[in-house]
């Protein structure tokens, strides 16, 4: 989803920082709301607990750095794990 909400903001012509680091919600809440499903979406007790967890501080390093997705969470539980890449420089 990341390639969606890049191709998104480049269309939308998304310029300045806080709107780059908001692109996010296309496809999360703003997503949510097209599937009828907002009531369920959210980070709270008694929700699904589906998420996925990025390798950046925030959002804008996500987006332009093309992170990897250390871990996706399914109804709570682990079902993907990354372990970072490590670079190694031969000078």
């Amino acid at each position: 989803m990341l390639d969606v909400v890049h191709m998104g903001a480049y269309a939308a012509q998304l310029m300045g920082y806080t709107q780059i680091q908001e692109s996010y919600r296309y496809v999360t809440y703003n997503g949510a709301k097209a599937l009828c499903i907002d009531n369920d979406y959210g980070i709270q007790v008694g929700k699904k607990a589906s998420c996925i967890i990025l390798n950046a501080p925030d959002f804008y390093q996500a987006l332009n750095n093309h992170v990897e997705v250390m871990a996706s969470i399914r109804r709570g539980k682990v079902v993907a794990l990354t372990q970072p890449a490590v670079t190694t420089l031969m000078v």
